[in-house]
Formats: structure tokens, C-alpha cells, sequence
């Protein structure tokens, strides 16, 4: 594990003894699993908790990353999330957030232009 992976593992770790974590990561990194309709989403927030209202009982933080079976629209799905793909983490919206010293990802030029539409 590099050192800023461990970095996030030792925070992730003690964040969800106090709650509920919010993880922002880029759903584009190499290893990542998530819905398809995520792929795409350079700044993806996901909610985990041991305590959460739709349980996630196979949640686990490893070496390689945060696993578990997530509710998406109530539908469960089993992601993947390598702890290179996290550049945020925090426990609560209304606390400070605790950013990665990686560069937040910039959209694609594809991803740029997708809010856009062509008018006749």
C-alpha cells in the first residue's frame, strides 16, 4: 500500500468509528465498479456507514481499496473502490472535508459537452 493509500485507509478507518462517511472519488480510475449509469463521474460521492439505514453488511476496507454492496435507487450493487480512485473523504457535510493531495480530475472533453444540446 502506498503511503497516501494508507493515508486514506487510517482515516476512512477512524471516520467510520464515528459515522457515516462520504467518499468522493473519480468513477473513471482504472478498478473502479460501479453502476454503469457512474462510470463516467469524475466526482462521484458515495455514503458508507456501519450504521446506515440500508445496511451494508459486507463492507470492508482492504489494502486495495473500499468494497460492499451499495444501494443505488434501492437497487444493491457490489462496488470496487481502489483507494487511488478517492481524492475526498469526509464524515459529515457540515464538517471540514479531508482532500487527498492528488489534483481533483478534470472532465473529458466528451464529459464537457454532454450538458450541451445542438437547437434547430
Amino acid at each position: 500500500m502506498t503511503p497516501e493509500s494508507q493515508a486514506k485507509f487510517d482515516i476512512a478507518t477512524v471516520a467510520l468509528e464515528s459515522g457515516i462517511l462520504f467518499i468522493v472519488l473519480d468513477a473513471r480510475v482504472e478498478g473502479v465498479v460501479v453502476p454503469e449509469a457512474h462510470t463516467l463521474n469524475n466526482g462521484l460521492t458515495l455514503e458508507i456507514g456501519h450504521n446506515m439505514l440500508v445496511p451494508i453488511p459486507d463492507l470492508e476496507l482492504g489494502e486495495i481499496g473500499i468494497f460492499g454492496t451499495l444501494s443505488f435507487g434501492r437497487t444493491p450493487f457490489y462496488v470496487t473502490i481502489p483507494w487511488e480512485a478517492i481524492y475526498g473523504l469526509h464524515v459529515r457535510y457540515d464538517q471540514p472535508r479531508i482532500r487527498s493531495t492528488e489534483k481533483v480530475p478534470e472532465p473529458t472533453p466528451e464529459e464537457r459537452r454532454k450538458h450541451l444540446k445542438l437547437l434547430d
